[in-house]
């Protein structure tokens, strides 16, 4: 059983120390916001560029379709005869006065290039990808952050500065498929490059309503994130509390089953070792009373006195447990006063007290009754404090005890010492066997007044501890009875 004990506290003691640890939550929380943050910033990637797109897709739409206003053509046959290269020169040359054009190619619908306007303007070739949009008669449109001019007009004989040459341009490239009202056939493609800062600063707008907009994000989520996870740390370490308590409790439960099946063995051996010892410790001790007597006047008679105590001492513990074992046998029951405990009490005490020089003062309140085998085991566990207290408390101090009859049946007793108390902290552990600081003493004292308390379903507590004396208090809960008359 002990063995079983051990194994379930090692198993306990080795559940992951970081279960419900502030650490863990904390590392959580901080993995929980990185993979919410990179969430929303992939999101907010994706969202930029559809908008920007959408953005460039809406301007070419748009000069798309002022392109194909009937204003812009001088009469209705130039509309209708797109067909024809000049036509589309004029086209051309019109839709380059609009604020912004920097330049503007042309294309036949292979994509073969076949005019600039200015006619400085480089050739460029078109992307085949263009190509098939273009031909389902859709307009494509691209912004380009950064164009050097150069790079689009082809530069003077002249000389001119580095800062005119290298300058940057933010463009958006427009290509426009070219076809006339009646016939959905691509007749030739234009090419318009725009001078971007308009979109440029829309696209620092768009940048910046995403930025906030991920930021309130990321500080709600964040913040319902950690709330959420803090909340199931909490609860997770208040159950791993609770098991650890439940554990403990079950593994205090089990050593007082091993306690008890120990004490009960230990019991019919000592019932029978006493039944052995009654008759040769009565004998002693008749001998020694007579020694005593007749001890030479050579002799130290305080040595005789002491050994004649001695026995006197241990023949009446003796006679009381075969008084206690009898009426336990027997079945037998009548009831004792609490007068009578204390009368009791006394007697167990009141020799230790006299050669220790303590004085004893007891105390009674109320006038209950007990079962005498309650009693019994009261007086057992009240002697042995007591003498604890007489031991611990020095010479011309004072040992009290008090005894009280409660309402409801209830009783509550007390010894109190003016001893130096316990220099360690009071736990269960005080109640266990341990080996005794007091010279002769076994250690077992506390243990057995537990277990002896736990057998009358007894509180037994350490009430005080100070540096000027231990206060043991035992509270008792009896069925009601009735003196006997």
């Amino acid at each position: 059983m002990s063995s079983a004990i051990q194994h379930v506290h090692t198993r306990n003691s080795e559940h992951p120390k970081w279960i419900g640890s502030p650490s863990a939550a904390f590392g959580l929380v901080l993995f929980a916001l990185a993979v919410l943050g990179s969430t929303i910033l992939w999101a907010r990637w994706e969202l930029r560029e559809r908008i920007r797109a959408q953005i460039v897709s809406r301007d070419a739409a748009v000069l798309h379709a002022v392109v194909r206003m009937p204003g812009t053509w001088s009469d209705e046959s130039d509309a209708e005869g797109l067909s024809d290269l000049s036509a589309q020169l004029t086209l051309m040359l019109r839709t380059s006065k609009l604020a912004g054009m920097l330049g503007a190619r042309l294309y036949d619908p292979t994509g073969t290039f076949l005019q600039s306007f200015p006619p400085n303007v480089w050739e460029a070739r078109l992307e085949s990808s263009d190509l098939s949009r273009l031909n389902a008669l859709r307009p494509v449109g691209r912004f380009h952050p950064q164009v050097f001019l150069d790079q689009i007009l082809i530069p003077p004989e002249t000389t001119q500065s580095a800062d005119t040459e290298n300058r940057a341009y933010p463009i958006l490239e427009v290509l426009l498929p070219l076809h006339d009202s009646r016939s959905q056939t691509l007749l030739g493609i234009a090419q318009f490059l725009i001078e971007g800062s308009a979109i440029e600063r829309e696209f620092d707008e768009l940048n910046s309503s995403l930025n906030w907009q991920a930021a309130i994000a990321f500080g709600t989520g964040g913040s319902l994130l950690a709330g959420v996870i803090g909340w199931f740390f909490h609860r997770l370490q208040r159950a791993r509390r609770l098991v650890d308590r439940r554990t403990s409790d079950w593994l205090s439960a089990q050593q007082e089953v091993v306690q008890t099946a120990k004490t009960s063995a230990v019991g019919a051996v000592t019932s029978h070792l006493i039944h052995e010892l009654r008759n040769p410790l009565a004998g002693l001790h008749t001998l020694m009373q007579e020694c005593e007597r007749k001890a030479p006047p050579s002799d130290d008679p305080e040595i005789w006195k002491e050994a004649a105590q001695a026995t006197r001492r241990m023949n009446s513990t003796i006679q009381e447990i075969v008084a206690l074992l009898r009426d336990a046998q027997s079945g037998a029951s009548f009831q004792i006063s609490i007068a009578d405990l204390a009368t009791m009490v006394r007697l167990r005490l009141e020799s230790t007290a006299q050669q220790k020089q303590i004085r004893l003062d007891l105390h009674t309140t109320g006038t209950g009754n007990l079962d005498h085998r309650t009693g019994s085991l009261v007086c057992l566990i009240l002697g042995s404090l007591g003498e604890n207290a007489i031991h611990a408390t020095p010479p011309s101090g004072v040992v009290r005890v008090e005894l009280s009859s409660l309402q409801n049946s209830a009783w509550e007793f007390s010894v109190a010492d003016q001893g130096g108390g316990y220099h360690e902290a009071p736990t269960e552990e005080l109640f266990k066997p341990k080996k005794s600081s007091r010279e002769g003493g076994s250690g077992l004292g506390l243990a057995i007044c537990k277990q002896l308390a736990n057998f009358l379903q007894a509180d037994l507590q350490l009430a005080s501890n100070t540096s000027s004396g231990c206060v043991f208090v035992l509270k008792l809960q009896t069925n009601p009875t009735q003196p006997e008359a």
